[in-house]
């Protein structure tokens, strides 16, 4: 029964991974004829809107705090600085100090709505 099992299991992950998993949808970036004809007439998506707050509360809080107040491991207060919106954007990117870089972590989209997200704190 247990050899049974685990033969029927491979199988079922086999057919699985074969078949893209329950993510398999036409965007995926490859092309087919029927689908190349078509997307010549639709509309490209727009990208998806990041939530800063959530790549907030993902990579900042531990050291800034949820009110940006926390200062830990030599973290800025955020509500007590003066940096602009790009000033920001370039520290995210690049990191100072303690602070890791984040560029190539974080997209373009991510980095610029997490320093909007923290320009409330002021």
């Amino acid at each position: 029964m247990s050899k049974r099992l685990i033969i029927s299991s491979l199988f079922l992950a086999t057919i699985f991974v074969a078949c893209g998993g329950p993510n398999n949808n036409s965007n995926n970036g490859s092309s087919s004829s029927s689908s190349s004809s078509s997307s010549s007439t639709k509309t490209p998506a727009k990208p998806k809107a990041v939530n800063g707050a959530m790549v907030y509360k993902k990579n900042c809080v531990v050291c800034h705090g949820a009110n940006g107040r926390m200062a830990l491991n030599g973290a800025k207060i955020l509500p007590e600085s003066t940096m602009t919106l790009e000033e920001r954007i370039m520290q995210i990117k690049k990191g100072k100090g303690a602070m890791q870089a984040y560029e190539g972590v974080l997209s373009e989209a991510a980095i610029k709505a997490v320093a909007e997200y923290t320009m409330q704190f002021k």
